[in-house]
């Protein structure tokens, strides 16, 4: 419970206190009656707004899409692969991911031989994935890079694409590109970047789906949080759990997006046991300090901004093995026997599954143990 999504964020627009329709976040569309047969605006472009979208094109009289920065749509196929297969396997992060920061010398030289290829796969996947933009209206067209809209935060859609196409044909549902300027008694006011001009949106309900704000700090005064946050990017945290400024009793389970949350989630909840238990002694501050400036290096090489002051894992693999290994240290020879398991998992996609075992292969009451160390050959 960490505030990620506790507080919706719905901007402030002039006019809106004499706006007489409804004004709602995205997360408050909970019955499609409160749209059923009314003009609808949908302002945002990630999931939430095309999931707003596909519900006010089956119920509303109309419905319109606002979107100020298009993204990226993908679909949920690649090449006949299924995308969220694809995106949660270790081998898929080594293709579009430098080496993870505490890689030794002979994966960063793996790492240095395999970026010209790399480069090259950001080249060839780009233009197969655009071939569905063709098929939608002008205004979802993204204005940035794949590999740019990825490294720098933002958010990613995966959608049906067909599905996307055949609402777009209906003659009541639009997209207009540009920000909102202001209401205007029951119209929404629109800047429109393609045509140049403003747009006026006969409007009785408008959906906000534009995310949502921290509220982490909230918890905490001033001193304490200056003591967690000393570089203004969130809470500084060694493992992403442990505060690198001495402040016993205190740690984050949670704070990591990736591509399985719950099973980072539960790797990290392991960790804080082992910790809590005193079989693992974290290092003093000053080596915590060391290890997160470190990651942030390397996150920054690639990651340079982001949205959220939450921590997306790149390559969320590595960093389990990071946390297992702190748990389950293993001698070179025992590495090096499991590398077959290694590869073998590798293949296939990051699941909670992979984390356990049945009950009589238990080891010290963590179910985990065993299930992962099988899985590696162990």
């Amino acid at each position: 419970a960490v505030g990620g999504f506790s507080r919706k964020f719905v901007p402030e627009v002039p006019g809106s206190a004499n706006f007489r329709g409804l004004r709602v976040h995205s997360a408050e569309l909970l019955d499609v009656s409160a749209i059923a047969g009314r003009r609808v605006v949908v302002v945002g472009a990630g999931k939430s707004a095309l999931d707003c979208l596909a519900a006010a094109a089956k119920h509303a009289e109309v419905a319109t899409l606002v979107v100020r920065t298009p993204v990226w749509i993908l679909p949920q196929k690649f090449l006949g692969i299924p995308l969220r297969f694809l995106a949660s396997t270790r081998w898929f992060a080594d293709l579009v991911f430098p080496p993870y920061y505490d890689a030794g010398w002979f994966r960063l030289f793996l790492g240095y031989v395999w970026m010209p290829f790399q480069a090259l796969l950001w080249l060839f996947f780009p233009p197969i994935l655009w071939l569905h933009f063709a098929f939608l209206p002008r205004a979802m067209w993204p204005t940035k890079g794949l590999r740019w809209q990825l490294w720098h935060g933002h958010s990613l859609s995966i959608c049906n694409i067909a599905a996307m196409r055949a609402m777009f044909r209906q003659p009541h549902v639009s997209c207009v590109r540009g920000p909102i300027s202001r209401f205007d008694g029951e119209d929404l006011i629109v800047d429109d970047y393609l045509k140049g001009c403003q747009r006026r949106l006969p409007v009785d309900v408008v959906i906000f789906a534009t995310g949502y704000r921290e509220v982490w700090s909230a918890l905490f005064d001033e001193k304490t949080r200056r003591e967690l946050d000393p570089n203004g990017e969130g809470p500084d945290l060694y493992r992403q759990i442990l505060p690198t400024a001495d402040l016993p009793g205190l740690a984050f389970v949670g704070r990591v997006l990736s591509t399985s949350d719950i099973v980072s989630s539960f790797v990290q909840a392991q960790w804080l046991a082992h910790v809590v238990a005193g079989s693992l002694r974290p290092p003093p501050p000053a080596k915590r300090r060391h290890s997160s400036e470190c990651y942030r290096a390397w996150r920054r090489s690639f990651l340079p901004t982001t949205s959220s002051t939450f921590i997306a894992i790149p390559r969320v693999h590595s960093y389990l093995d990071e946390l297992i290994a702190d748990m389950q240290p293993k001698s070179a020879s025992q590495r090096l026997f499991a590398l077959p398991g290694r590869f073998w998992s590798s293949l296939f996609p990051l699941r909670a599954n992979n984390y356990m075992a049945p009950p009589s292969a238990c080891k010290d009451d963590m179910p985990w143990v065993a299930g992962y160390g099988a899985m590696n050959g162990g």
